[in-house]
């Protein structure tokens, strides 16, 4: 009856211990200077949650997060469409998996051909309610430039997203080789 109790104990310590590690971490961020730090500091499971207001990168966002398919990393509005990402730069997802983005308004300038979203050499990252308002230079022919690039990417997704209105040339959403099982579905252009 001993063994069996110190068993049953053991057992319940080592599942406690695991599930407390396991548990997702919520960082909310207010600033750029948060949110550049969050996601340098991302690990699997962790959730950065945006407050609403204008967020101006004059650089990209990098993020190259591991995250899990239990414990995906996810980067999300606090409030749908009302964290606004501005400047010039928006975010570059590279060498990340299970990275899920949710929510945010990506209102750039597009003054460059790589202005836009770009997922380079990642797996898993699912794009979901994002909303491309690119604001393109007035007064002078706006570049080519595509607002959502795929490249070397496999088992990704956009959907439920808004892209537009749009002046300038380029494509939309540009899904380059050698990337695989790439999802658009269920978006507005």
């Amino acid at each position: 009856m001993l063994k069996f109790c110190l068993v049953a104990c053991l057992l319940l310590v080592a599942f406690s211990i695991n599930g407390n590690a396991a548990q997702p971490r919520t960082v909310l961020v207010r600033t750029v200077a948060e949110l550049e730090t969050a996601v340098k500091q991302v690990r699997a499971g962790t959730i950065i949650d945006i407050a609403d207001g204008s967020y101006t990168l004059d650089h990209p966002l990098i993020i190259t997060g591991q995250g899990t398919k239990r414990h995906p990393i996810v980067i999300r509005a606090k409030n749908l469409g009302q964290a606004r990402m501005m400047g010039t730069a928006t975010l570059h997802i590279r060498n990340a998996a299970w990275v899920i983005v949710d929510g945010l308004t990506l209102a750039p300038i597009l003054n460059t051909r790589h202005a836009g979203v770009r997922v380079t050499q990642s797996a898993h990252v699912q794009l979901s309610r994002l909303s491309f308002h690119f604001q393109e230079p007035l007064g002078r022919r706006p570049p080519a430039a595509h607002w959502l690039s795929f490249r070397a990417t496999r088992h990704s997704r956009i959907h439920h997203s808004t892209f537009g209105p749009r002046l300038g040339l380029g494509l939309d959403i540009e899904v380059r080789k050698p990337s695989q099982h790439i999802r658009i579905d269920h978006n507005q252009i």
